[in-house]
């Protein structure tokens, strides 16, 4: 069987597992008695992608002249999952409701899917938050990578790159100040540490490097106040955060404030059809297309996040723990994106078993730009970009607010309203679509006219 491909083979548990890895089933046996039929059609998939060692039931349903994709659930009879049977008489219900309740359905289906990702996130931050206790030595090393793990059982997506700038720029460079007992570490310590960051030439890390530190000893002082972590605060014993009176260095600061103009946004969207390929392509008309969300978000949602034309982003900007962020993906956008299903791999955004880099991103809107021959700019100009645009559309300061995930203003905004603006953000989406098509349309035409035109 050729991989990828549904093969038209009867389901059964025999041939479930048998199933390899980039291959899927589907069972023509799913609606016995034709309950399925008109405007409503379903057939139930299994299908094991790549690097997964579980089988997993997926409901397509066909209408209105769209796909609708559901996860019923794992195969593992007796075993915490689901079995044929089971999958089968889930899968018609879940159909015969849609059928009934059509985008109301929907919507209940990706508010408990949200409460699912919750609730495995809170399993997991119970997880991470062992191994912190576990590893402990009450050396600043130990202290920065408990914080680390910290930063990953909260879901920051800032969490890797955090660890590497540490292993990078103060075990390796100062192996006796990461052995240093975390309590008798100094102000002139790492006033070091971030003196031989400047003469290094990358000073514009020196703050982020300060603001880490700081936050790993506010970690530690904290510590004694939280009963699952109070066994690591008698291995660390803070008492102060050494890095607090450093001053955050406000020449070093350099804040992006470009703004692209619609006949450079029109510019951009043409150029990424003729300077862009692959998974890069794709993934840089599906941001500019959802309005700009963050790049590192959008990079590391994975097909199980997308649900009923709904992508659910982890919002881990910021303090406090992470939220979960809803866009709803319009149809232009979900057929872009359809290509990528093939590559059966995990991420949405990826070529492996991992998704995109960051800097690979950066790298390739630079090459854009470079072949644009214009005023330059920055793949973090984009997100801007598009919150100014959507402004001058006039979509609202609330949709904007929330159809971009910027922080909540106030205790209220942040904690009890948990309305996630679906409808809104679709009619903003609408507005945006019909706008890059015209931007896009005219640069095409500006191009065309100047080839055109007498030298």
């Amino acid at each position: 069987m050729t991989s990828g491909l549904t093969t038209r083979k009867p389901l059964t548990s025999k041939a479930l597992d048998a199933l390899k890895e980039g291959q899927k089933l589907t069972d023509w046996g799913f609606d016995p008695d034709g309950e399925l039929r008109g405007s409503l059609k379903g057939s139930l998939t299994a299908r094991r992608r790549k690097g997964r060692k579980t089988v997993e039931f997926y409901l397509r349903m066909r209408a209105g002249g769209k796909d609708r994709i559901h996860k019923i659930g794992d195969y593992a009879p007796g075993a915490g999952g689901i079995g044929l049977a089971e999958a089968r008489r889930i899968g018609l219900e879940v159909a015969k409701k849609y059928a009934i309740e059509g985008d109301t359905f929907k919507d209940q289906r990706v508010a408990d899917a949200l409460a699912a990702a919750e609730a495995k996130r809170t399993e997991e931050a119970v997880a991470e938050a062992a191994k912190a206790d576990a590893r402990g030595d009450g050396s600043l090393g130990a202290l920065l990578l408990a914080y680390v793990s910290d930063l990953h059982s909260r879901g920051k997506v800032s969490a890797d790159d955090t660890e590497k700038m540490l292993r990078r720029h103060v075990e390796a460079k100062h192996p006796k100040l990461w052995g240093k007992p975390a309590r008798k570490v100094t102000r002139e310590d790492l006033h070091v540490v971030l003196a031989d960051m400047l003469d290094a030439g990358i000073g514009r890390r020196v703050n982020l490097m300060r603001s880490v530190i700081s936050s790993a000893f506010q970690y530690g002082l904290t510590l004694a106040d939280d009963s699952q972590h109070h066994q690591l605060a008698k291995v660390f014993q803070i008492t102060a955060n050494p890095a607090i009176t450093i001053k955050r260095r406000g020449d070093l600061e350099k804040k992006g404030q470009r703004v692209l103009t619609t006949v450079e946004v029109g510019q951009y969207l043409n150029a990424l059809d003729a300077h862009a390929s692959g998974v890069m392509q794709t993934f840089l008309i599906a941001q500019i297309g959802l309005a700009g969300q963050r790049i590192e978000q959008l990079l590391r949602v994975k097909w199980t996040d997308y649900c009923d034309g709904v992508l659910t982003l982890v919002d881990a900007k910021g303090r406090g723990t992470s939220r979960l962020h809803l866009v709803p993906v319009p149809e232009w956008v979900d057929d872009v994106l359809k290509p990528l299903r093939a590559l059966n791999s995990e991420y949405i955004f990826s070529t492996g078993v991992k998704p995109l880099h960051a800097d690979s991103v950066t790298h390739a809107v630079q090459r854009i730009c470079k072949a644009m021959n214009g005023e330059p700019f920055k793949a973090a100009d984009i997100r801007r970009t598009c919150e100014t645009q959507l402004a001058v559309l006039r979509v609202s300061k609330d949709v904007r607010t929330e159809l971009l995930s910027h922080g909540r203003n106030s205790l209220i905004d942040g904690r009890y309203d948990h309305h996630q603006y679906l409808d809104e953000k679709r009619e903003a989406l609408k507005k945006w679509e019909v706008a890059l098509k015209q931007w896009k349309g005219r640069s095409k035409q500006h191009s065309q006219h100047a080839l055109g035109s007498p030298g």
